[in-house]
């Protein structure tokens, strides 16, 4: 049985199939349950060729690759986002899942610095994001 968020996401896109915001919708449902990255990562890339300059579309797509574990290519479009964010308006909430998805790259690809500069960058947002607190503290200890 489909979760109803899932089934509203897939619905709406049998009716706009060419909607890049019901593509990253249902991407971004899906990378978050870690369920179906093959089709999340197709429809986040479906979406972001609809808009190329998308600060929220490339979000969708970066954190899906980080959800596949592909760290490399996660990296590098969060880091297109975050440059493409200085132009645009980046709300607090895009820029603590982008500073936050890259600690937590770096942190499990044992670069332990890089990891804590990003969770400082998602504590000067949002400076009372808890896990990016109890990561900081966490790696401060190392």
């Amino acid at each position: 049985m489909l979760h109803k968020a899932e089934e509203i996401f897939r619905q709406r896109l049998r009716e706009a199939p060419d909607d890049p915001w019901w593509s990253t919708e249902l991407a971004m449902f899906l990378a978050r349950r870690g369920t179906q990255l093959d089709e999340a990562l197709s429809l986040a890339k479906r979406a972001l060729e609809a808009d190329p300059n998308s600060i929220f579309l490339l979000s969708t797509l970066g954190y899906t690759y980080y959800k596949r574990n592909e760290f490399a290519e996660a990296e590098a479009v969060l880091r297109k986002a975050i440059e493409k964010g200085k132009d645009q308006y980046a709300p607090v909430w895009i820029r603590e899942i982008w500073w936050g998805t890259l600690g937590n790259i770096y942190e499990r690809s044992g670069d332990v610095e890089a990891a804590k500069e990003a969770y400082r960058e998602v504590l000067k947002v949002q400076p009372f994001n808890k896990e990016a607190k109890w990561a900081l503290e966490r790696l401060e200890k190392k």
